[in-house]
C-alpha cells in the first residue's frame, strides 16, 4: 500500500508483505521497521483514508481507523485509534478477510473522507465523519478524476 501516514517522514510511504519495513517513496529508503498495525496487532494492508484533519493519511480496516503515529487526540488506551464503528452498531464490513466498508470517500467535500458501513443485522446503514477539527484544507477530492473513478 502506499500513502503519507508518516508526519515525520516528508513524501509517501510504501509497505508490503514482501520485505520488511516502511519505506520512503522519495528514495531515501527505510522509514521505520514498524508497520501500522489494527487489531489483533496484525499489518494493515487495506485502506488508507483522510479521517484526523491531518495532512497525513489513517488507516481503514475492521471498522476502526487506526493512525501510524500517536496522537493526542485519541484515547489514552489504545494512543492510535481514532475511531472504532462497531461501537455505534456497525458490523466490522463487508468480505470476511477484508472487512471493507461499504463505502469510504470524500462525499461530504472537505478532502476527509466519510465511511458507510452496514448495520450487524443488515437493516441499517450508519454515514460516519469525523469530529476531528482541522484547520488544513485541501481541494474536495472527487474534483480528481482519478479519485472519483477508483
Amino acid at each position: 500500500i502506499v500513502a503519507d501516514i508518516d508526519p515525520d517522514s516528508p513524501n509517501f510511504e510504501y509497505w508490503s508483505s514482501l520485505q520488511e519495513g516502511v519505506f520512503s517513496c522519495s528514495g531515501s529508503g527505510l522509514v521505520s521497521s514498524t508497520y501500522p498495525t489494527g487489531i489483533g496487532g496484525g499489518v494493515l494492508y487495506n485502506v488508507a483514508i483522510y479521517w484526523s484533519g491531518q495532512p497525513t493519511r489513517e488507516m481503514l480496516d475492521r471498522a476502526c481507523v487506526v493512525s501510524y503515529k500517536e496522537n493526542p487526540d485519541v484515547n489514552k488506551t489504545n494512543k492510535t485509534r481514532l475511531v472504532y464503528f462497531g461501537t455505534y452498531g456497525s458490523n466490522d464490513g463487508n468480505h470476511s478477510t477484508k472487512y471493507n466498508p461499504c463505502y469510504y470517500g470524500d462525499f461530504l467535500g472537505d478532502y476527509r473522507e466519510e465511511v458507510i458501513m452496514g448495520s450487524s443485522d443488515m437493516k441499517s446503514i450508519y454515514i460516519f465523519s469525523t469530529n476531528h477539527p482541522t484547520e488544513f484544507r485541501l481541494p474536495h477530492l472527487m474534483t480528481d478524476h482519478n479519485y472519483d473513478m477508483s
